[in-house]
């Protein structure tokens, strides 16, 4: 009998093996009893996986062949795939871009078109509630490469700012110094089992990404590589950009409603004098601000060596371009594995990488500002016709912004007979840097200079020792004991400079500026010690139990220490009950269940109660302080009370998954249920004012996510001569509960938004608006001890106290999405193929707080702060929701306020991603030898279907507002071509 797999890498595996999929040499015929003494194929599990060949990815799970001796266990119940090689066509330069739309359960935040920025992934719900950026940091999947846990930014680059706009430093995405082009797989690990094999780290979830090195090309018969692409990104083409003329119209029809009058009294300083050019001329801004801009990617490989030892070198470059304000990113990435076998049965592994990152940024006026910390008067906004003039302002200044990486491993095995020991020492270090000098043309005669320096570095050391047991021919048992030790820094120095005596002085060094120095440093420890038991019995029965204790420097001593089980079972139902082939290929149902600690973001809750250095300023006014020159403590009254008590977090998970194979490997469906509870988490608790501290941190927070999810892979027509079609779909459905906070409270309120028990953690906190008071006003309504009057918003009172407060507030809307999901299909005729790529999101809501404070701009003109800016892009038409009633211009109660329903929007979306197609040249016609030249073009972010008014839905910030701030996601289109000989 036999058998046709596509091929991976040379691996000794016993008599026989579950083959789950293969990668990489093309299909071969092998006959099932000489799988093995080949030693041909190493098993590579596609579940959550992310293939990097232009096979179907229904041809990489090829069937069960289940008689070895060797146990094999697999604990991860999904079987999302899809083609990395067709997402390596797109100019994609991070992770989370990679992954967008075509994981069951995973959500990707890209809610702004820079090139570069910051994006954030959600992997089955968020685990405890995001009020700011720094909140996100506590919700994020870990990003393992080649088995190491990349380390990000420390959440505290974020404390000392005022606004939570960006955090000090660069800004840059730090998963984009990732080799896109060098990436053979990715694997989205969501099995509880699984998670708690790689210990707290992995406790939101783990993103397992495999790239090319030195051991799965060994014997690849190609030994070069070149990959190429360029392209260009195309400014919108639907900007309305406007002048005075038109916000003098706007706002006119306010005051006519009413019949006030609208003269130079009513107008702000530049709606006054219709004589002037800059802002009554013509709106010619889109011209400077928009562009064509170009982009590019280039990849080379080089693979050699024999059985022995072999090395495989790569070199990559990358530009990405935004679309707006010159934006770009630029990446260099040089990698270098090697591997070798010294002696029998002993192997060495070895990486060295490097990255440099570079990010041309915006110049928004808020992100300067907020950056400055120093403002000017914004009475006069940027004016429609003359932004070539206010960026002639930018020639003499400098904003650098660089994320530089290093990164490696040596790992050390050893595998004879039925003994498995490793050792292995990793690690990953990056440096932030960002170097800005504004002029004081730009901030009325202050000068501005920032030096940012930090690093975040991880050193992981880990070893490993297992041996397998053989009772007979149904029983093995395989245990394992390992232990890992993560040691991680961040450390940043940080100095703002402020009104030099001259623009020529753009450095510290001189100059006479006023300097302000920030620094800071973190440091942890993480030990973690298991002990796995494997058991098998037959080809039908898997179990697996994990045992860890994991040891974190983070938590108070007390309490350090936390004991982790987890447990997995897996039951193939086919293969015990021996059902035809013919009509079911796979059919096994999968049990997991796992404790797993979590990780607090801060060092300072493992010391209780301390004292700090940096409340003894002006409110908001972070500083080193002293007094008299001698250095001073505080107790932390403005970052709030720490106590003892406070424990480990820990999250618990189960899963129950159905997977099942029919129509002869035609058709795959693979359903998982999950369950996860995060228990014990931290939270700020209010606190009696009198005792003079903002919050106290309190454990006992406990939020539930509930859901499915679900991957559908087919071959719809399967003709390899001619046509073929093979389609994947993912869909997920997700609930978040809020369980019980801290002290057994029912509801928390921080800001405008509210906590409260059994209801989701991401819902608005909304006044619920029923139109406009005409002469309808009940006796004595009142809000903030105002009277309501006619053409006043008309708000639902509910407890009918004639007072319209917080009491009045309902919880509303989700700002995360309840369904996601996405399709990837692709089309084979001979030598051509073609792709696309749909993703969607539904069940979600927007705050459109643009048109809150474009509607309300009685109350912003009053206002002298960093949400009251008007940036050059204020210029324009937006308003494609124009119903909201007209209320009184002049009304002492601030009828547009942000947090009612009237500026909640559907979120929902259905979005085409890419379109590709692509031509293979017959290898045999290319100099007549074995060689792989292929072309393709591509383009990317096509189309949008949405009912939300401002546009892109997907452009709102990670609580649900949407502030008109980011760029849109460029239309792209490149041409490139891939070759291998």
């Amino acid at each position: 009998m036999k058998y046709t797999f596509p091929c991976y890498h040379r691996k000794k595996i016993g008599k026989a093996l579950m083959v789950i999929g293969f990668l990489g040499l093309g299909n071969q015929v092998f006959s099932a009893e000489n799988l093995a003494s080949n030693g041909l194929f190493k098993p590579f599990s596609v579940q959550d996986t992310i293939l990097t060949d232009s096979i179907s990815p229904l041809d990489t799970i090829s069937g069960l062949i289940r008689k070895s001796k060797t146990p094999w266990h697999d604990t991860s119940p999904s079987r999302d795939t899809l083609y990395v090689v067709d997402l390596q066509k797109s100019p994609y330069v991070s992770v989370q871009q990679y992954l967008k739309g075509n994981i069951a359960g995973l959500y990707v935040q890209e809610n702004n078109g820079e090139p570069g920025t910051i994006q954030h992934m959600l992997l089955r719900g968020i685990s405890s509630p995001i009020f700011s950026n720094r909140d996100l940091a506590a919700t994020q999947p870990t990003v393992y490469v080649n088995g190491m846990p990349l380390t990000q930014r420390h959440p505290y680059v974020y404390d000392i700012k005022q606004h939570d706009v960006n955090p000090i430093g660069s800004a840059n995405n730090m998963l984009s110094g990732v080799d896109m082009n060098n990436i053979l797989s990715v694997e989205i690990i969501k099995d509880p089992a699984r998670l708690a094999q790689l210990g707290p780290l992995a406790a939101n979830g783990a993103i397992w990404i495999q790239t090319n090195d030195a051991v799965n090309t060994r014997n690849n018969p190609e030994k070069v590589t070149l990959q190429t692409s360029y392209g260009v990104v195309t400014p919108p083409t639907t900007i309305r950009p406007t002048n005075a003329t038109y916000e003098h119209g706007f706002r006119k029809q306010f005051y006519d409603a009413y019949n006030l009058p609208f003269g130079v009294d009513q107008q702000p300083p530049y709606l006054q004098d219709p004589s002037d050019v800059n802002y009554y001329g013509n709106a010619n801004w889109p011209t400077t601000y928009y562009k064509l801009a170009q982009q590019y990617d280039a990849y080379a490989s080089l693979r050699g060596g024999g059985e022995n030892a072999s090395l495989l070198f790569t070199v990559a470059s990358n530009k990405n371009s935004g679309i707006a304000d010159s934006t770009q990113f630029t990446k260099h990435n040089l990698n270098f594995f090697v591997t070798m076998q010294p002696v029998k049965n002993f192997w060495m592994d070895a990486m060295i990488a490097g990255t440099l990152t570079s990010r041309k940024r915006n110049k928004n006026q808020r992100d300067r500002y907020a950056e400055t910390e120093y403002y000017t008067d914004f009475t006069y906004p940027l004016a429609p016709a003359a932004h070539s003039n206010f960026l002639t302002l930018y020639d003499e200044s400098d904003d650098m912004n660089t994320i530089n990486y290093i990164n490696g491993y040596l790992k050390l095995r050893y595998d004879k007979d039925q003994w498995k020991v490793g050792a292995e020492l990793l690690y990953d270090h990056n440096v932030d840097t960002r170097h800005i000098f504004w002029p004081s043309t730009l901030m009325e005669s202050v000068s501005y200079i920032s030096d940012f320096w930090g690093i975040n570095r991880r050193i992981v050391v880990r070893g490993y020792a297992g041996y397998h047991f053989t009772f007979n021919t149904d029983h093995t048992l395989g245990l394992q004991l390992e232990t890992n030790y993560n040691a991680d820094l961040h450390r940043y120095n940080y100095t703002r400079a402020y009104d030099g005596t001259n623009d020529k002085y753009k450095t510290t060094g001189s100059g006479g500026y006023r300097t302000y120095n920030f620094v800071d440093k973190e440091q942890s420890r993480l030990v973690s010690s298991g002990f796995n038991i494997d058991y098998q019995y037959k080809d039908y029965l898997s179990l697996l139990a994990v045992m860890k204790y994991d040891g974190y420097s983070g938590i108070q001593p007390d309490q350090r220490w936390l004991f982790t089980p987890a447990f997995s079972a897996r039951w193939n139902l086919k293969n015990q009950f021996d059902i035809d082939d013919n009509q079911v290929s796979d059919l096994s149902l999968s049990l997991s269940w796992a404790r797993i600690g979590r990780l607090l973001g801060s060092d300072r809750f493992a010391l209780g109660p301390n004292y700090t250095a940096n409340n003894m300023s002006w409110e908001n006014q972070w500083a080193m302080p002293s007094y008299n020159s001698f250095a001073t403590l505080s107790r932390p009254y403005a970052s709030g009370w720490s106590s003892y008590g406070i424990g480990w977090p820990y999250a618990d998970k189960l899963n129950l998954g159905v997977a099942t194979s029919l129509f002869q490997n035609r058709l795959h469906v693979h359903v998982d249920l999950y369950n996860n509870d995060d228990k014990d988490m931290l939270m700020a608790m209010p606190v009696p004012q009198e005792y003079g501290y903002s919050v106290q941190y309190l454990s006992g927070m406990h939020v539930n996510n509930k859901g499915v999810d679900v991957t559908l892979q087919g071959v719809i027509l399967n003709n390899p001569d001619r046509f073929k079609w093979t389609t994947s779909w993912n869909l997920n459905y997700n609930k978040n509960t809020l369980k019980a906070l801290p002290e057994s409270r029912d509801e928390l309120v921080i800001g405008n938004r509210k906590l409260k028990v059994g209801y989701g953690i991401d819902q608005f906190w909304v006044l619920e608006n029923q139109g406009i008071y005409q002469n309808d006003i009940p006796a004595g309504m009142a809000m903030e001890g105002l009277i309501f009057q006619e053409g006043d918003a008309k708000w639902n009172d509910i407890n009918q106290d004639n007072q319209i407060n917080d009491d009045d507030k309902v919880m509303k809307g989700h700002a995360l999405p309840r369904w996601t999901g996405g399709t990837n299909n692709h089309f084979t005729y001979k030598q051509f193929d073609f792709n696309f790529h749909l993703f969607f999101a539904l069940g979600h809501h927007a705050l459109n707080t643009y048109d809150a404070r474009r509607y309300g701009f009685s109350d912003m003109d009053e206002q002298n702060t960093v949400s009251s800016l008007r940036e050059i892009f204020f210029w324009q038409n937006t308003q494609q929701k124009d119903d909201y009633p007209i209320y009184h211009p002049e009304s002492e109660i601030n009828s547009y306020r942000e947090d009612q329903d009237l500026f909640l929007e559907n979120g929902t979306y259905l979005k085409l991603r890419s379109v590709s197609v692509g031509y293979t040249f017959d290898s045999n016609r290319i100099k007549e030898k074995k060689s792989d030249l292929y072309v393709y073009l591509v383009a990317n972010n096509l189309w949008t279907l949405s009912n939300f008014s401002a546009g892109d839905p997907e452009l709102v910030d990670f609580n649900g507002y949407y502030t008109g701030y980011h760029f849109q996601i460029p239309f792209s289109m490149s041409v490139g071509l891939r070759y291998k000989f």
